[in-house]
């Protein structure tokens, strides 16, 4: 089997369509995406493992534990060519790369505990920190590695093969040197956010050019909203900076959610997201003003 991994360039999504049209033309070729939201893209595809974006029962499932359990499928494309595309790698999408990775060279590794260990820890993280079993799992992911994922100048293949090393050692080659990179720049995160209590011990808005805005609102109240006002969408020459906003919540119960989606879906097709976090379109900057947003949570409270 031979594998290709694609990121799609959201500024370039005509280029980006025809290229999928000239790939899916092939039978010996399978297309699968690893959370492509975009339905334009999507719908091109032979399978898209997105179950987080799909508002639907199995939004407890991410995208690692939700394609682990597509792999027994791969034993019948041995001859196939296989293209993976990622709209935005992050650590879920990334890790379930690297599970095909190893899986196809020895299927058995997958059974071994310290693997299905750090496999939980990754899906418990992209559930926003909750564990289905109502607890905090003890394998801490390296801050590295969230720190080398996260970068758009690191080849893609680079990417998949340290969150490989990972999964099988539990380390990866200069992985505390990233560590120490990784808190330098958190600190540079808090330095530069801005913080708002919106509604004291219920809502804060946090203003900030770095990842981790969420980590540092519930510090202040159980529902945040973020704003990264330079965002950066598409890669290579062609990127653009813009506006993306999070809304998330601690725990489901603080605010409906699903309610708050479909408002801003009705004002701004492209949201999306899962009980626990939702986000402004990925292909595009949000035109949403700030008022809009906290107007729309406070109206969707659930707590008194």
């Amino acid at each position: 089997m031979h594998i290709q991994y694609h990121q799609i360039n959201v500024c370039e999504l005509d280029r980006e369509i025809e290229k999928i049209n000239s790939l899916s033309g092939g039978r010996n070729k399978v297309l699968i995406g690893l959370e492509v939201t975009i339905p334009e893209i999507s719908r091109k595809l032979t399978f898209n493992i997105d179950p987080q974006h799909a508002w639907s029962n199995e939004t407890g499932i991410t995208c690692i534990e939700k394609f682990r359990s597509f792999l027994p499928n791969f034993g019948k494309m041995k001859e196939k060519e296989l293209h993976v595309f990622f709209l935005k790698p992050d650590l879920d999408s990334i890790s379930a790369a690297a599970i095909l990775d190893i899986y196809l060279e020895n299927p058995l590794w997958m059974f071994q505990e310290e693997i299905e260990t750090r496999i939980s820890a990754i899906a418990e993280y992209d559930r926003h920190g909750r564990s289905r079993c109502g607890f905090s799992h003890k394998t801490k992911i390296p801050r590295g590695l969230f720190m080398y994922i996260s970068g758009w100048k690191n080849n893609i293949y680079d990417k998949i093969s340290l969150t490989k090393n990972w999964l099988l050692e539990g380390t990866f080659k200069d992985m505390s040197k990233f560590n120490r990179i990784a808190d330098k720049k958190f600190k540079q995160s808090i330095f530069n956010s801005k913080i708002e209590i919106i509604i004291p011990k219920k809502i804060v808005f946090i203003r900030s050019p770095s990842r981790g805005a969420c980590g540092i609102g519930y510090k202040y109240a159980p529902v945040t909203i973020a704003l990264n006002p330079s965002y950066r969408f598409g890669i290579d020459e062609s990127r653009i900076y813009g506006k993306k906003w999070i809304i998330a919540q601690q725990s489901d119960g603080f605010i409906d959610m699903s309610g708050i989606l479909e408002e801003l879906i009705g004002i701004e097709p492209g949201w999306g997201g899962s009980p626990s976090i939702i986000g402004s379109p990925q292909d595009k900057p949000s035109k949403l003003l700030k008022d809009d947003i906290i107007d729309i949570v406070e109206r969707k409270i659930l707590v008194p």
